[in-house]
């Protein structure tokens, strides 16, 4: 066990592979937060790249967010992560039956391209 702020963590955090719950979680991580999900330069390349294929499976709200910011953000900590809409949700996130959904893997499931980032 290691402390993280105030939360004790087991080790195998570090150990196990991770897989998300929608149904239980129905999308928390792309809603809450104070930064958007991290992205690697390689990733926004390639977002950039393919942004016209990714956007119609984006909200409105992302849409707008995008053309007044841009996708991506730098931290003041230097780590580079998605813009959020008024604050809150990523501008990829999109809601389906009360969850969110990644704009960037549903146009990966139509095969509109070869990038993938739940």
């Amino acid at each position: 066990m290691i402390q993280i702020g105030q939360a004790i963590v087991s080790l195998d955090i570090f150990e196990c592979r991770f897989c998300c719950d929608l149904d239980a979680c129905h999308g928390a991580c792309c809603i809450e937060g104070d930064a958007g999900a991290p992205l690697t330069p390689e990733e926004c390349q390639q977002i950039s790249e393919n942004y016209a294929l990714i956007e119609p499976y984006m909200s409105e709200s992302g849409k707008e967010t995008v053309k007044e910011q841009g996708f991506q953000i730098t931290e003041t900590d230097g780590e580079i992560c998605t813009s959020l809409v008024s604050g809150k949700e990523c501008v990829f996130a999109r809601f389906e039956q009360g969850k969110a959904l990644c704009a960037i893997e549903k146009a990966w499931e139509s095969d509109k391209i070869s990038v993938r980032k739940p």
